[in-house]
């Protein structure tokens, strides 16, 4: 490397919150040492930080061990309470979260807890309200009234959890309108993963948008990997059902499909040179080792190799095992040479 590169690297370097990724990139070019390596990354990440995420992790996880606990309080109990009781329980708890968001702070996990459990309550209060009262409303009206009344505070939470609770809110009331609406064409039921890629892909990009402005509390990788791995599942459905059926007149079902792949290369693309992610990049890969299985089971369960049937069904399930494990290979091969060790992911999980 000439020194020329070697300022240009310092230069850029410098502009850079020193991070794993950094360090690996020093090591391999040679500029450091692996003792040198090691100190600075022991400096970087400490041990004691297994500490505060083992206490982020068992505030999440009792808060949800409440809410579940709350939720079948109702459940088992509905019939012996009264609308009024099962109301004005549900009303104060949602006041106390409230005031509990309010005392400990947003920018504190504990508050941003109070101010999802708040959010969660109001949707137990308009399912209990509809069912006490017998309202008639469809349930996508249930969900889309809850997701435009916690919008405000969703918006001022600083927290992804939340915003990620809302936009599968959201999603499930755009999915359940789709079906239950009388206006609806049901052969373009397919459509809906079309949707739901459009709301989750949204999502993701504003979320990286939102790292790259350096937001402090879109940082998380976790949220990224979640986001990936809720926009490839909902891919391969469209995608699975158009290798099965073949129909390739549904314009839905084929767009929705080809809308699928092409957001499957995208995340291969971004995740591998412009936010290196071998989490984001390795889910995806699996997502098309899927789909190309998918393909192959397809074509060899039309094949007729023995005129026998037994014999013929054992040896298209040995074929399709054996091209199974082809894919997969060839999947973690590819996985391995675009995504060298040292250019891992060094975002912060939680």
């Amino acid at each position: 490397m000439s020194i020329e590169d070697h300022d240009h690297d310092s230069i850029t370097l410098m502009q850079q919150q020193a991070n794993q990724s950094i360090i690996h990139d020093l090591f391999a070019k040679g500029f450091i040492n692996q003792q040198a390596r090691d100190s600075v990354l022991a400096l970087l990440y400490p041990h004691v930080s297994w500490g505060a995420w083992t206490s982020r992790m068992l505030q999440i996880l009792g808060t949800l061990f409440i809410v579940t606990g709350l939720i079948f309080y109702f459940a088992f109990n509905f019939a012996n309470m009264s609308s009024s009781y099962k109301l004005h329980t549900i009303e104060a708890a949602l006041i106390a979260c409230a005031a509990g968001a309010w005392a400990f702070s947003l920018s504190k996990l504990s508050g941003q807890l109070f101010l999802t459990f708040a959010c969660i309550l109001v949707g137990v209060f308009l399912a209990v309200f509809g069912q006490a009262y017998q309202t008639g409303a469809d349930s996508y009206q249930l969900f889309l009234t809850w997701s435009l009344l916690i919008l405000p505070w969703v918006c001022i939470s600083q927290f992804l959890a939340l915003w990620y609770l809302w936009l599968i809110i959201l999603n499930i009331s755009v999915s359940l309108y789709w079906v239950q609406s009388t206006t609806v064409n049901l052969d373009a039921i397919y459509f809906i993963s079309f949707l739901q890629l459009l709301l989750f892909g949204m999502f993701l990009v504003l979320r990286e948008y939102a790292q790259n402005k350096n937001i402090s509390w879109c940082q998380q990788r976790l949220y990224r990997i979640l986001l990936v791995l809720s926009i490839l599942i909902i891919s391969l459905v469209p995608i699975f059902a158009l290798i099965q059926t073949l129909q390739w007149k549904n314009l839905y079902l084929s767009l929705s499909a080809i809308l699928g792949l092409l957001i499957q290369f995208a995340l291969i693309y971004y995740y591998r040179y412009k936010k290196i992610d071998i989490g984001a990049v390795g889910l995806t890969i699996l997502a098309l080792c899927l789909g190309g299985s998918m393909v192959s089971y397809k074509i060899l369960s039309n094949v007729t190799l023995f005129t026998e049937p037994t014999i013929n069904e054992r040896a298209s399930w040995l074929l399709m095992a054996l091209m199974t494990l082809i894919i997969f290979t060839i999947g973690a091969s590819i996985l391995k040479k675009i995504t060298p060790i040292e250019h891992l992911t060094q975002d912060k999980l939680l």
